[in-house]
């Protein structure tokens, strides 16, 4: 209890500078089941810039603020495999911290197919958008840009490999610390057909020292932008 009371204080801490009122995450935990702090301020790796993120299981609606990300779900919904196989449903079930509740189903998550797609399918649009705009962007727009691409593929490769995926410092982290992922990025064909080849065409636009350049001052805190 005294853990848990704890990390209420933090979070009213956080909601404040936010300036988002806390008798909304109250409300929110005296109707829900189970409450769970997750993302970086669960794993204690935030900045100025994260949002604070928190699973309620109620009948409530999420709620989406600046710098607040409360996502509301039912008993039922968390117990089906669309819940369970998802991104965000292992990333909770491994980095989460309940405030409330057992958490029984992160016992039953698993990386589903759906959820590898569905991360494929946003690289995809987020490559094509890059590319259709190039002519216009200079090449440290170009750099700045696809760092989310990037990001995105160091999270399809934790799915890909049957993990949970780690918060954004993390994944940064590793694309920092390891050549060979960037080795899969570009040589491991991580979408699908032929969206390999818009990959390829990216890495001919962006400079790589940059990119990790920009994730060691964006995430890890080392330097300035």
């Amino acid at each position: 209890m005294v853990l848990i009371n704890s990390y209420k204080i933090q979070i009213k801490g956080v909601l404040n500078k936010v300036n988002f009122p806390y008798s909304s995450f109250s409300n929110l935990y005296n109707q829900s089941e189970e409450v769970v702090l997750f993302g970086s301020c669960a794993t204690n790796s935030q900045n100025i810039q994260s949002d604070i993120d928190i699973l309620f299981v109620c009948e409530e609606e999420s709620i989406r603020a600046p710098g607040v990300d409360f996502i509301c779900t039912s008993r039922n919904k968390i117990n089906s495999k669309e819940w369970l196989g998802s991104e965000i449903a292992n990333h909770i079930a491994k980095y989460g911290i309940w405030l409330k509740g057992k958490g029984s189903w992160r016992e039953k998550v698993f990386i589903s197919s759906l959820s590898i797609e569905n991360k494929q399918k946003i690289i995809v649009k987020r490559v094509s958008h890059i590319l259709a705009k190039k002519e216009k962007l200079n090449s440290d727009q170009l750099n700045r840009l696809s760092v989310d691409v990037f990001l995105n593929l160091g999270r399809l490769w934790f799915l890909i490999n049957g993990k949970a995926v780690p918060v954004t410092k993390s994944v940064s982290k590793e694309m920092v610390d390891s050549d060979s992922l960037w080795n899969w990025f570009f040589l491991g064909k991580p979408l699908r057909g032929n969206n390999n080849s818009l990959l390829t065409e990216l890495r001919n636009l962006v400079d790589k020292k940059e990119v990790i350049k920009i994730l060691k001052t964006k995430y890890l805190g080392e330097g300035k932008a």
